[in-house]
């Protein structure tokens, strides 16, 4: 039998959704470079960096020919999301 590794979403013959969402619509560049843990910046900024692996997905998905959906927008005060 060939080893071949499969992702649970080809077996399971449904689509999948990428959420590619952030906090809020930007980030706060004053409050931000105002901070002066780096722990806590690193932390604010990967949480706005939402969209930066979403075509990267997207392709995946595309190539192996499975359904998916993305729902993109903000946490908060974003009806359509």
């Amino acid at each position: 039998m060939p080893c071949r590794q499969r992702f649970s979403y080809s077996r399971a013959k449904v689509p999948v959704i990428v959420l590619n969402l952030a906090p809020e619509a930007a980030i706060d560049y004053t409050s931000f470079n105002q901070m002066k843990d780096r722990t806590q910046m690193t932390g604010e900024w990967l949480a706005f960096c939402f969209a930066c692996p979403v075509p990267e997905i997207a392709n995946v998905f595309k190539r192996s020919g499975s359904s998916f959906y993305q729902v993109t927008g903000t946490l908060n005060n974003d009806t359509h999301a």
